[in-house]
């Protein structure tokens, strides 16, 4: 069979949905052929499966930077960039244009190879909008790795029509399970995220002082619904060089100048902060650390992919939720080799003297319990399930 999947940033090495399914492709690429299309920013990049739209990124990158601004400091870098502004009122809006190339992209690709499915990896929902504006000849999937109608800030009557719409169109639609009781459709189905449990790396690449016992965070930070507050604090509150924490990944939103203010001196003295970096590095960052540390998210309807990729390293994960239905928190009970922490209770020396048993005692689960336990988020399941979607 020939197989499209329609993502995001095609070329993008950081891109976690795109990785995600990248694991799965093993189990699917044996006796079937598969493409990749999508959009970049980079007109080198281009081909007749990635186009060319700069726009998109350059409309992210200034309305993340407006939380950072006074009033009158939006007002100004809105009135200076006409262009990115005016795109940017049909992304609040919903009416994304991109989805338009998308359509005619995916159909011109269609007509030529004659795809027995295409599969939107539906991230930014243009993705679904796209393969829903068009008749194709194969089966038509939509794979929610985010939610969309009911998200955090989208969501609303509009989103909720349009997703309604683009699923109407699709014969398979495949949704996270904590999504599931949100959705009554029989053609919705539930996956998990596929983790691949990958080997040890050497300790020629460790990235980490191996004098000390090295906590990561691998992932975004954003200032309204996942900040490091709370684990910045315990970094201060333990104040023992025994202990490093190094931050792996982007950093969005308003944080402004009393945040790092307040916690300078822990950043100097017991956090490293590394940015952005390639899917290669992550994965060296993550499989190298002693213990992985994850903040769960404010809001009780996502799960933050890389719980499941945290899982399958086998690794002990110190977990910071911030709601009392944190999803997050199930699945680490289930993992048995994690401490929920709830940063809504107070850091007292009994929560800290906690943290420290946890932290002086790391161990790791084997590959083969991990597989055992959670075997419906092994790249190989899931494999399954799409298979099975094409071919019912």
């Amino acid at each position: 069979m020939k197989i499209l999947f329609v993502t995001d940033r095609v070329n993008s090495k950081s891109d976690p949905n795109i990785n995600l399914i990248k694991g799965v492709l093993p189990f699917i690429e044996k006796d079937n052929s598969v493409y990749f299309m999508g959009h970049d920013t980079d007109e080198k990049m281009t081909d007749e499966f990635c186009f060319f739209f700069d726009r998109d990124e350059k409309v992210r990158n200034l309305f993340f930077s407006l939380g950072e601004l006074s009033l009158l400091g939006i007002i100004i870098k809105l009135i200076t960039n006409p262009v990115l502004s005016f795109w940017g009122v049909f992304k609040v809006f919903n009416i994304d244009l991109i989805d338009r190339k998308y359509a005619e992209t995916i159909e011109k690709l269609d007509k030529k190879y004659k795809f027995d499915a295409v599969i939107s990896v539906s991230a930014p929902f243009y993705t679904a909008k796209g393969l829903a504006k068009r008749n194709i000849g194969g089966k038509k999937i939509i794979m929610m790795f985010d939610p969309y109608g009911y998200h955090y800030k989208m969501g609303n009557k509009r989103t909720k029509k349009q997703e309604k719409l683009c699923f109407e169109k699709a014969d398979k639609i495949f949704v996270p399970a904590l999504q599931k009781r949100l959705y009554t459709d029989s053609k919705i189905e539930t996956f998990e995220f596929p983790a691949v449990i990958a080997d040890k790396p050497s300790n020629i690449c460790n990235p980490y002082d191996n004098k000390k016992i090295n906590l990561a965070f691998v992932g975004s930070l954003y200032s309204d619904i996942r900040r490091p507050d709370y684990l910045f604090d315990i970094m201060k509150a333990l104040a023992d060089d025994r202990y490093h924490l190094t931050v792996i990944g982007g950093i969005y939103g308003n944080f402004g100048v009393d945040f790092y203010k307040k916690y300078d001196e822990v950043i100097n003295d017991y956090v490293t902060i590394i940015g952005k970096v390639d899917r290669e590095t992550a994965r060296r960052y993550l499989r190298q650390a002693d213990v992985l540390v994850n903040i769960g998210n404010k809001v009780d309807n996502m799960l933050p992919s890389k719980v499941l990729e945290y899982i399958s390293t086998g690794k002990p994960v110190l977990n910071i939720i911030q709601t009392d239905n944190c999803p997050s928190k199930e699945y680490f009970e289930k993992y048995k080799n994690a401490l929920n922490i709830n940063s809504n209770e107070p850091l007292t020396e009994d929560i800290l003297k906690k943290i420290k048993v946890f932290l002086d005692n790391p161990s790791e689960i084997s590959k083969t319990e991990i597989e055992s336990t959670f075997f419906t988020a092994t790249p190989k399941y899931v494999a399954k399930q799409i298979l099975t979607a094409i071919n019912e």
